[in-house]
């Protein structure tokens, strides 16, 4: 659900997720940021096992691959939002187009 913006009048097409399941990641043409707050677990994300370990932090695209195979305690948050949206913000803060070079070969732009 986009959130507003309490110092403009404008909708953030951010989507926050207070517990995050992992049961819908990743999603479809978006970024999503995971906040693990506490506890762990062991993923498969892109053919690889990765064990977590809170305090960490996820970030997938739409591109990958990922399978929880275990978990202990988990707690997560996240923050979905469309490629585009941080596009637009880092033109603002790298006027040397940076980040159009990481995001097309991400294959967003």
């Amino acid at each position: 659900m986009p959130q507003h913006d309490r110092h403009r009048t404008r909708i953030v097409p951010i989507e926050f997720k207070a517990h995050e399941e992992f049961a819908s990641l990743p999603l479809p043409e978006r970024v999503t940021l995971v906040l693990i707050t506490s506890g762990k677990a062991s993923f498969v994300l892109n053919g690889k096992v990765v064990a977590l370990t809170a305090p960490c932090m996820l970030l997938l695209s739409q591109c990958d691959q990922l399978q929880i195979t275990e978990s202990a305690r988990l707690a997560a948050k996240s923050f979905s939002f469309k490629p585009t949206f941080i596009l637009t913000v880092a033109l603002k803060c790298f006027p040397n187009n940076v980040s159009i070079c990481l995001l097309e070969s991400s294959g967003y732009v």
